[in-house]
């Protein structure tokens, strides 16, 4: 739970730097967790 807003403003802030380093375009960004398969997972 994020009640002060902590990661809301670390991810704002990464994204600021990012852009300002021009290390970041989003035109050709996608995320897409729902996507990801675990490889390799724990069996225990």
């Amino acid at each position: 739970m994020d009640a002060v807003g902590v990661w809301q403003r670390l991810h704002e802030n990464l994204l600021a730097e990012c852009n300002a380093t021009g290390c970041l375009d989003l035109h050709r960004t996608l995320v897409d967790s729902s996507h990801l398969h675990a490889i390799n997972t724990c069996t225990r």
